[in-house]
């Protein structure tokens, strides 16, 4: 979806996005269009640039993966360039003013800071199989949708860095990300046992995966022991998992039964294997958990935790 500074035309080159020229827009109007439209025309490029080149997660100090509150932070800095005591344009040398040489270098700030974002969901696990820089590669829409997010929903804050410097804290939910995939969300129902003696509403399913090698990602399964999926991206209510993310994640189980997802009645279990880098759960908490049509509405609204290493 494009929004606000981009529109199909009718003229020269149909089908492309180019500035707007109506003919109500004055002039100051359409140089923000056109400064718009390049600044997310220079985002899909360095994202483009990108892809090549991450192949593994090479986080250094300024970015921040937190699996337990579903953010991802990154930090970008930029000093002013001093000369002979003076303020001066990085790219031209001649001599400004000290606000337009603070106001550049916090531009600057925050394209690193975008940058550092950027590389870093490119490095991280989509699902069992695919990175996002294996799913950006594919697919053109994939690549929009980034740009997309990372011009229109990181929160930024600018903080002082030094008399000279300025500095960005950018942060990502990473429930936006699920935007980013061109994954069908085809509402499945959930497979049902009907073979517990007692059918117990549960408010959540959480997960004990320490020790297992489970890896977070954002779209996450759970397995039984026969390897049939029980949970996964096919079963959920995406609305849900776009505002909230499909599993949530804590370090210990009181942290975990404390989250609001969780709820009053938790059903906790340990995870018994892995598959796919993805919890298995034994037969009985399986027939436990899908045993009730309520606790089941509570898996597709996507109350699931996993506690991870």
């Amino acid at each position: 979806m494009h929004h606000g500074s981009f529109a199909p035309t009718s003229c020269s080159n149909p089908g492309k996005y180019v500035y707007f020229t109506y003919d109500h827009t004055d002039k100051y109007q359409r140089t923000c269009y056109n400064r718009l439209y390049l600044m997310k025309k220079a985002i899909s490029i360095i994202i483009s640039v990108l892809i090549p080149l991450v192949s593994a997660p090479s986080l250094n100090a300024s970015v921040t993966i937190d699996w337990t509150k579903g953010i991802i932070r990154a930090n970008g800095l930029s000093s002013i360039v001093i000369r002979n005591g003076k303020p001066v344009d990085p790219v031209s040398g001649a001599r400004t003013s000290l606000t337009m040489a603070r106001n550049k270098a916090y531009r600057k700030a925050v394209e690193k800071a975008k940058q550092e974002i950027t590389m870093t969901v490119l490095s991280m696990k989509a699902d069992s199989q695919y990175t996002f820089r294996d799913i950006l590669r594919i697919y053109d829409i994939s690549r929009t949708r980034l740009s997309e997010i990372i011009e229109n929903k990181l929160i930024r804050k600018e903080y002082p860095a030094g008399h000279f410097t300025s500095g960005c804290a950018v942060t990502l939910k990473m429930s936006d990300l699920i935007e980013i995939a061109p994954f069908s969300f085809h509402g499945d129902p959930f497979p049902t046992r009907m073979d517990n003696p007692v059918a117990t509403e549960y408010s959540s399913l959480v997960i004990d995966t320490r020790g297992l090698n489970i890896n977070p990602m954002i779209f996450p399964s759970v397995y039984d022991e026969k390897g049939l999926e029980i949970y996964g991206r096919n079963f959920i209510d995406v609305e849900q998992a776009a505002q909230y993310g499909m599993v949530t994640y804590a370090y210990n189980e009181q942290e975990a039964i404390n989250l609001k997802r969780a709820g009053s009645h938790p059903y906790i279990t340990a995870a018994v294997s892995s598959l796919k880098e993805c919890p298995v759960i034994s037969d009985n908490a399986v027939r436990k958990i899908l045993n009730s049509p309520a606790s089941i509405e509570r898996l597709r609204r996507c109350h699931v935790i996993f506690i991870i290493d």
